[in-house]
């Protein structure tokens, strides 16, 4: 039996996941009235994680190394916090990011890149533009639901 007021579509609980978080996360592009009227965001919003740089998007990281497992922590202070379980030595840290992140965007390594913060905790990763709808669901995937749990 379903409970009253239940989403049981996988894919509709992930758009409604994104739309109630993502004017905190700073996303417009999917910003849009019913009637159609566009929706001006508040101009207190600080800018997200996911940017357009030049012919790719820009993905602004904080990786937490040694975790027990790998996982996406939520967003703060801009940048989407991802515990790795590998250890921060001769770039096991960046290569398990590399690999946790084609896994949870669905998409081959060689698409990825690491565009700076190769020695730092601090890193932002080049993606392809046609993979910015997976990275917004990944964006919220760390988010706390609103309504009750």
């Amino acid at each position: 039996m379903e409970k009253e007021g239940k989403i049981n579509n996988p894919a509709a609980e992930q758009r409604a996941l994104l739309f109630s978080h993502g004017r905190a996360l700073g996303f417009t592009t999917f910003m849009t009235a019913p009637e159609g009227r566009g929706m001006n965001p508040s101009p207190r919003i600080p800018p997200g994680p996911l940017r357009t740089g030049k012919d790719r998007l820009l993905l602004d990281i904080k990786v937490i190394p040694g975790a027990s497992k790998s996982e996406t922590a939520g967003v703060k202070e801009g940048r989407l916090r991802i515990r790795i379980a590998a250890a921060a030595e001769g770039g096991r840290a960046n290569s398990a990011l590399m690999a946790y992140l084609a896994k949870a965007l669905g998409c081959p390594k060689k698409e990825l890149s690491l565009y700076s913060g190769e020695k730092s905790r601090l890193k932002t990763a080049a993606l392809p533009p046609q993979l910015r709808e997976r990275a917004e669901l990944l964006l919220c995937a760390g988010m706390p639901r609103q309504g009750g749990a």
